[in-house]
């Protein structure tokens, strides 16, 4: 089964995120062999989920991805998620999580269909498409990476809350 994409650029996030914390620098610029490695990831990625191969991403590609995934995971054949079923989500898309079965079932009747499963939009894909054209090129989704990685970069580490120190419990004092 192929992964999805927000998998694979989580994959990428996670090399830099290892480099950056391999050094006790802050964050450096790629080498070429990490660009170069970049750029194959990215057109790996691409070409995985290209069902049609013209080389872009569509809204079309991604559809049918999540329509295999769906059909993966519905092990009954029933085409509709069981809570079972839909936890099994998270073993082919990390998307799957942070998210619950209340957050594509709809109707509210304790499973999930193809089509409720196919209104949620890909996060990473929309945000990505910037013309929002419906369609991911290769300069598109090396832009959404980057910007990922920035938002990560930005984020607090080591418990440190985002106004700097570590907080200390009331009850150590």
């Amino acid at each position: 089964m192929k992964s999805h994409l927000l998998w694979t650029a989580t994959a990428i996030l996670l090399i830099f995120t290892v480099g950056a914390c391999a050094s006790k620098r802050q964050f450096q610029e790629p080498t070429p062999e990490m660009r170069e490695k970049m750029r194959a990831e990215m057109q790996k990625t691409i070409n995985a989920r290209d069902t049609n191969q013209d080389g872009l991403l569509t809204c079309e590609d991604i559809a049918l991805n999540r329509e295999i995934l769906f059909k993966t995971v519905d092990e009954n054949e029933t085409l509709t998620l069981d809570i079972e079923e839909y936890y099994n989500l998270h073993w082919h898309d990390k998307l799957y999580i942070f998210l619950q079965l209340k957050d594509d079932d709809l109707n509210r009747d304790g499973v999930v269909t193809l089509e409720e499963f196919q209104e949620r939009p890909d996060p990473f894909f929309f945000s990505a498409d910037k013309d929002q054209d419906c369609i991911l090129s290769p300069q598109e989704l090396k832009a959404g990476m980057r910007s990922m990685m920035a938002e990560e970069r930005s984020r607090p580490r080591g418990g440190q809350r985002p106004g700097g120190g570590n907080r200390r419990r009331a009850d150590t004092e």
